[in-house]
Parts: C-alpha cells; structure tokens; sequence
C-alpha cells in the first residue's frame, strides 16, 4: 500500500493503516469517522486545494534500475567485443596461415632432395609438378616422387604455390603463397608467405 496523507489533517497516513474516500478526498479512520457520522462534531472542513504528496511508485525505481544495469552491461559486452577483434583477426589468420607455412616447408625440403637425387633443381617450366611426375632427361630420381601424395597441394585459399627457380632473394629456389587474396604484397591475410622465410 502506498503511503497517503489525510486531506482533512493533514497527518501521514502510515503503511500498516488504512487510507478512506469519502467525497473523493483521501482521509485518515478519525477524520473518516467524524465525517462519515452526521451526529458527530463537524470536523475541520477538507481543503480541497492541499496537494498530496505522494512518494514515486516503487515499480519505476525497479524499472530505472534496470534499465541503468541493463545499458552498463551493453556498454561492457560492446568494448569487449571491440578489443577482441584484433585478437580474433589474428587467430584466424594463423589459423589460416599454419597449413601453409607447413607445406612449404615439406615442399622446399622435397625440392631440396630432388636436387640431392638428380642433381639439379627443377626448372620453372617443370615446377613443382617434377616432384610427382619424372622428368625425361633425369636420373636418380625417386621412384614413386618425393611426396605422398599424387597431387601438388595448394594453399589455405584454394591458390597454387608459386615455384621461382634462382629468384631476387640470390637463393636457388622459393616457394611462394600470395595469401588469400592470391597477388603479390599484402599485409594480414593477404602477405606473401615464402619457403625461404624463417618461421
């Protein structure tokens, strides 16, 4: 129950009481007694014009309340989403990136021992197809190639490596992924990895 004041006396009705209407006015059980009886003593006249101070409803403090807490806690979700991004960006682009580093590796190692077989690299025109199918004018080579597999793999983004005999770097051979855009340059997910580069 709400906590009223009585119109006629003016005293704070109390929580445990009982607030009356008589007339439309909200008064207290001795001044609704006194003039709800016609054989009583008249009792002070009401003052219509006495505003009633009531205390806000407790519900629309709840609700206030919750809607702070509930705003505080989006705030909160929102920074944290915003300074995980870069943590989640770079995740998935090792994610991306692990896979191929590793096949570069196996690859410039199966290279690598072409050369020791059949002394020499193979050449750009061959690339890395040399590994599995033997070329026509060698000898020493592997028999069954020089991966387990039949098929040269390509990168996290479904691209071919790239294979450079004697390129810029002054080295005899690189092998090369453009990242997932599949050209040249890039930063991210897009670098270039290379089988020549320390991992």
């Amino acid at each position: 129950m709400a906590i009223e004041t009585c119109e006629n006396c003016k005293r704070i009705i109390g929580e445990l009481e009982q607030a009356y209407t008589w007339q439309n006015h909200i008064l207290c059980k001795v001044c609704y007694a006194r003039l709800s009886n016609p054989t009583a003593a008249q009792p002070t006249p009401v003052d219509v014009r006495a505003p009633v101070i009531l205390p806000p409803p407790q519900r629309s403090l709840v609700k206030s309340t919750l809607i702070v807490m509930a705003t505080v806690i989006a705030v909160i979700v929102v920074i944290y989403i915003i300074l995980s991004i870069p943590s989640i960006l770079s995740s998935y682009e090792a994610k991306k990136q692990a896979p191929v580093i590793f096949n570069l590796k196996i690859l410039h190692s199966a290279v690598n021992q072409f050369k020791m077989d059949t002394g020499r690299f193979p050449t750009d025109e061959e690339g890395l197809g040399a590994l599995i199918v033997q070329p026509t004018d060698v000898t020493g080579w592997e028999p069954g190639g020089y991966l387990e597999i039949t098929k040269i793999p390509k990168d996290s983004w479904g691209h071919d490596f790239v294979y450079q005999l004697y390129p810029e770097s002054g080295r005899p051979f690189v092998i090369i992924s453009y990242g997932a855009d599949g050209e040249e340059g890039g930063e991210g997910i897009n670098a270039d990895l290379r089988s020549t580069d320390p991992y």
